[in-house]
């Protein structure tokens, strides 16, 4: 997709990549709580 005016989202990169990191630090924590790290994966459903 062409980048234009209407296509780029006003969030800077920085600022999505500040959410990103957030939002996956905060999963990971929530899922240590429920199970031992060795049993976490990235491809698990549910």
């Amino acid at each position: 997709m062409k980048q234009n005016k209407k296509t780029v989202s006003p969030v800077s990169n920085k600022g999505r990549n500040i959410y990103v990191i957030v939002y996956i630090t905060k999963s990971f924590l929530t899922l240590l709580e429920d199970k031992a790290i060795e049993n976490i994966s990235i491809s698990e459903d549910g």
